[in-house]
């Protein structure tokens, strides 16, 4: 692992991070020694963990996401939208009829709506890759 933290251990039930011994930082040590985040595949039960001050971090889903944009929402004003950089990849079998074509392939990328695609699915705040 480069940089300042070390001995990342994972688990299934958690995740750990520390901070290495020889670690050089620009305004002095650091607050956070170690960090640990737990694992809670459950969607409702990480909320309520969350609102119950259990854990202080938690990722939501696109849909929590969008309620939480509403500013009436709990969770409005811990909202911090982070950049995502992920990578959707799609494969078809190009060796059979019709998409042997690659007239027919074009057609069908020219024929999607991304832009509504990616906003039913990662919702109102993400924006479509560019190539």
């Amino acid at each position: 692992m480069v940089g300042p933290a070390s001995g990342a251990r994972w688990s299934l039930d958690v995740r750990t991070l520390k901070l290495r011994e020889d670690a050089v930082f620009q305004d002095g040590a650091p607050i956070i020694e170690k960090l640990s985040l737990p694992v809670v595949p459950d969607r409702q039960v990480r909320v309520t963990m969350f609102e119950n001050g259990e854990i202080d971090v938690m990722s939501i889903d696109a849909p929590t996401h969008e309620a939480a944009l509403d500013p009436d929402h709990p969770f409005n004003p811990l909202l911090y939208i982070a950049p995502y950089g992920g990578l959707g990849f799609t494969k078809l079998k190009i060796d059979m009829a019709p998409l042997e074509d690659p007239l027919v392939r074009k057609a069908l990328a020219h024929g999607q709506d991304m832009e509504t695609i990616v906003k039913a699915v990662w919702g109102s705040t993400a924006t479509r890759a560019k190539a």
